[in-house]
This record gives C-alpha cells, sequence and structure tokens, in this order.
C-alpha cells in the first residue's frame, strides 16, 4: 500500500515544487490529521538531562517543551540519541532554532541522524551537535522527527500541502533547548601585529588584543591599568597611552566572569613630564649644619611632580665657608662658615633650589700649607698636568681634591708620594680649586684656574 502511494506521490514532484506553499506560522504545527505513526515512531529521546522515554503517541505530534530545559553551551559538543520504530527507509531530523527566529529550516539548524535506514524494529541513532558561535543564548524550540520514505523531503512542518493530500507516515516530538554562552576558562593579551609591549615616543600609544578561550566564549573584557613605576591610560577598546615613564600592567577581565582575567608588563620610556618646581632637603630632615671637622651632610632633591625625570646637577656656593659636594648631593665640609648647596634640575634647568648650610669646627686657615709656601703648584693656569711638590711636608694620610667652581669633585685620591701629578687633558676651562686634607683634619685650598 505504501508503495503505490510513493508511486503516486513521486509523479505528482514536479507540479508540487512549483505550487507556492502558505508560509508557515510561528513553530508551525504539523498537520497530525494527516500523519500516521502506527508504523514508524520516536521510541525516546536523550540529550543533555532530559531522557524522555515517550513510546509510540496518541498522535503524531507531542509537545515535551514543558520538559528539562535541554541545556547546551555554545561552541561544546553534546550528543543526541534518538531511538526509533523502524520499518525500514526512515529519515531522521533533528531540528534546533539557533537564531530564535521562531522557524526551524534555516541553514545550519538540521542535523540528520539517518537517511533511509536499512533496519526494522527499535533502531538507536546517535549524532554529536554544537552550537555555532552565531547561537542566540537563551531558552529556544527543538524538533525531533521521523519521516518514512523521507516524504517530506527534511521539512520540518511535514510540508502541509503534501501531508494535506496524501497523507504521511512519522512521528514529531518538540523539546525547549536552553542555549548557554560558554564559561570563559581564560583570556589571553597580546599586543596588535606582535609588537613590543613598549611605548618609547612621548605620549605614545600601543595597542593590545585580548582573547577570550574557548573562542566561542563572551569575548567581552575590562581593560584597567596597574600603574608600576609609570603610569598610562587605557580605553575600552585595548589603547594604550603612555603618561610617565617606567611600567605598567594592563589587565583585561573576562565579563562573562570576573574572575577569568590576564595582565601584560608595559615598558614605558622617551615620556616628557613639565616640571613644575625643585625642591631641596636634608636627608632625614636634620638640621642643615656640619659641626665635624671634615663632616658630611646628605642632602636630597626632588623634583616636582613626582612623574618627572628626577635628575639634577648639585653645586656648592661658597659664601664665607667652604665645601665640596658629590653627584648624589653628599656635601663635605672644608672650611668654616656658610654655603649654599644648589640643586638644578637637568630636565629643566629653569628650575633650581638652593640650601644654606652652616659649616663649623673645621681646621684653620684656607690657604695653610699653600700661605707658608711649603707646597709649590705648577703650571699656573695649567691646562693638561698639574704637579704638586710637597718638599719637606709630611703627606702620610694626606689626600687631595680638585674641586670646580660648583664644588664638584673632579678628581680626588690619597697622596701616594712628594711629588704628584695629576691628570687634567679633559677639564673644561674655567676656575678650580686644589685642597688638601691632611690625617688630623687641617685644610689647605689654592684658586687655580685651567685654561
Amino acid at each position: 500500500m505504501r508503495q503505490i502511494f510513493n508511486t503516486i506521490l513521486a509523479a505528482l514532484i514536479s507540479f508540487l515544487l512549483f505550487t507556492p506553499f502558505e508560509s508557515k506560522a510561528q513553530y508551525c504545527a504539523p498537520p497530525i490529521n494527516f500523519i500516521d505513526n502506527s508504523w514508524d515512531y520516536i521510541d525516546s529521546v536523550s540529550f543533555g538531562s532530559v531522557q524522555n522515554k515517550s513510546g509510540q503517541g496518541a498522535t503524531a505530534y507531542s509537545d515535551f517543551t514543558a520538559l528539562g530545559p535541554i541545556e547546551v553551551s555554545i561552541g561544546v559538543q553534546s550528543t543526541i540519541t534518538v531511538r526509533i520504530m523502524s520499518d525500514a527507509d526512515e529519515y531522521v531530523h533533528v531540528f534546533i532554532d539557533w537564531n530564535q527566529n521562531d522557524t526551524l529550516d534555516d541553514p545550519g539548524e538540521m542535523y540528520t541522524l539517518a537517511s533511509g535506514t536499512a533496519q526494522t524494529g527499535l533502531v538507536t541513532l546517535t549524532y554529536d551537535i554544537t552550537p555555532p558561535a552565531t547561537a542566540l543564548p537563551g531558552n529556544t524550540r527543538m524538533r525531533v522527527v521521523v519521516d518514512w520514505d523521507d516524504m517530506n523531503m527534511g521539512d520540518p512542518c511535514f510540508g502541509p500541502s503534501l501531508s494535506s493530500i496524501f497523507g504521511t507516515y512519522g512521528e514529531i516530538e518538540d523539546y525547549t533547548v536552553t542555549v548557554l554562552a560558554p564559561v570563559p576558562t581564560s583570556v589571553v593579551i597580546t599586543t596588535a601585529g606582535s609588537a613590543p609591549a613598549e611605548i618609547t615616543t612621548n605620549g605614545g600609544t600601543l595597542q593590545l588584543e585580548a582573547e577570550v578561550l574557548p573562542a566561542s566564549a563572551n569575548q567581552d573584557v575590562i581593560w584597567t591599568i596597574v600603574p608600576g613605576t609609570g603610569n598610562a591610560d587605557i580605553s575600552s577598546t585595548g589603547l594604550v597611552t603612555a603618561l610617565s615613564n617606567g611600567n605598567v600592567w594592563a589587565k583585561a577581565v573576562a565579563v562573562g566572569d570576573t574572575t577569568i582575567m590576564d595582565s601584560l608588563e608595559i615598558q614605558i620610556s622617551g615620556q616628557i613630564v613639565p616640571i613644575t618646581g625643585v625642591i631641596v632637603g636634608t636627608q632625614n630632615g636634620v638640621p642643615a649644619m656640619i659641626d665635624v671637622n671634615g663632616g658630611t651632610l646628605q642632602l636630597e632633591a626632588q623634583v616636582l611632580p613626582a612623574e618627572a625625570v628626577q635628575d639634577v646637577l648639585w653645586s656648592v656656593i661658597a659664601v664665607t665657608g667652604m665645601a665640596t659636594i658629590s653627584n648624589n648631593g653628599l656635601v663635605t665640609a672644608m672650611a668654616n662658615g656658610t654655603v649654599w648647596a644648589k640643586a638644578v634640575s637637568l630636565d629643566d634647568p629653569s628650575f633650581a633650589d638652593s640650601i644654606l648650610i652652616t659649616i663649623t669646627n673645621q681646621g684653620t686657615g684656607l690657604k695653610g700649607l699653600f700661605a707658608e709656601n711649603a707646597v709649590d703648584v705648577y703650571p699656573v693656569p695649567f691646562e693638561n698636568e698639574l704637579v704638586v711638590d710637597l718638599k719637606n711636608v709630611a703627606y702620610q694620610g694626606m689626600q687631595y681634591r680638585l674641586v670646580n667652581a660648583l664644588g664638584q669633585v673632579m678628581r680626588q685620591a690619597m697622596v701616594d708620594s712628594r711629588q704628584m701629578r695629576i691628570e687634567t687633558g679633559n677639564l673644561a676651562a674655567g676656575m678650580y680649586t686644589l685642597i688638601l686634607l691632611d690625617a688630623e683634619g687641617r685644610v689647605s685650598a689654592l684658586p687655580l684656574i685651567r685654561k
């Protein structure tokens, strides 16, 4: 009987293909009055948490949308198992409305579990289904169809034109599927174009990219900057803009799970921060004085703002006393009186600050041995070499210093012979002071000119 019917159907297919079907309503209801499920039906469906042993339905259509729901995650494979009662030549399809537009036959929404089964009786079929990245999260419809002899040609609505005219064989079951956005497992930050993780130009930028894994997970992230020794801004799209030199950490947090994140260290250089001032003080706030023979006082200079380059040039300006100063601000007393210690910003010399230092308890007489003609120094003025002849002076434990006009020590060493030769070839022309400091702390000083 069914073979005769199939022959008639084939004869009319060409006509029906060119006959417009009426448009399908939302989640079309199959024409159950024209579907016979006596020989062919769905015995059970297992998918996710739902295991439904339905058996032969009272009609050819059953609505099981209240079961479950069946939860699936985008990009994650799940296996559906359908067992059917087969009368041979069965076609089994699963339709899932991934885009939730209330139709079931859009591209990528049909999965064929069987195409013309040879077996009869109970037949178990399986299929691995992976929700596409374009699937919309939320509840949607799944339809399971068994269709004898493919009479409806993969139509989830059992083509009302065919069924209403000739009738057909099979069964349909509907279920609810809940589509879940996949849970992020990790975040990976990279630079666009694999560029170095650095910014070397003033106010420069660096584009970052964040990939949330798995790839089917929500790719949205929240960008922030964690300052290290430097600082920067970051946009919502991962564009880093340098603010100050040093290092920073760019952090991306997955919107889908805020416990999942990644960070990338960025080195920043070449930033120009406008200087607003320089402040000079003593280390630990001690009084600005030296009262020990040959004693020292450590100074500190802060360039404002704190993000600016902190390098300064130290110098000493004698008032009534005498001292030297090192490159890191260590003042060494030479003679009683007062001196100004000055720090000038190297980045912007228009900003400077000074502190007045009082010096007491130093050896008497600035000229000392030089005033007594106990030491000869030549040539005067000097150029590439300065010779110091100590004659009959006891030089054990004595040291010398050659200081420029800023109070900076340009040459210094312990005296190891009665006649010293000090190499001065790379010194700039200008005023210098030769200082001899004996083992008892007595100071002798002689102004000189380097031509």
